[in-house]
């Protein structure tokens, strides 16, 4: 199996879908603006200990920074978080979600 493979069946995982699923499901994870913040939003699920989720920003696509995120709604099983940072004046900025064991 390929890194890609392992890295697409971990992602799967992290968010609960099938990984032998053909049928495209919601990943957890939306990217939008309210404002003048970007916004990320997750879903956590809570039985996947082994899981680390870690949201970070960036103004160059080189150097991340991890960056703390907000509990929004917490559920039985699941919580979903949030991080919102101002978006930059003339300059960019990207957020991105780092799954990991």
């Amino acid at each position: 199996m390929g890194m890609g493979m392992e890295m697409g069946t971990l992602i799967e995982y992290a968010f609960g879908n099938n990984p032998r699923s053909t049928i495209i499901e919601d990943d957890g994870v939306t990217i939008g603006h309210e404002g003048e913040s970007m916004v990320l939003t997750y879903r956590k699920i809570l039985d996947r200990t082994d899981i680390i989720y870690q949201v970070q920003a960036s103004s160059d696509l080189k150097t991340w920074i991890d960056t703390p995120d907000e509990l929004l709604e917490a559920r039985a099983e699941v919580e979903i978080r949030r991080v919102s940072i101002p978006l930059a004046n003339g300059g960019e900025n990207f957020l991105r979600l780092k799954v990991s064991r």
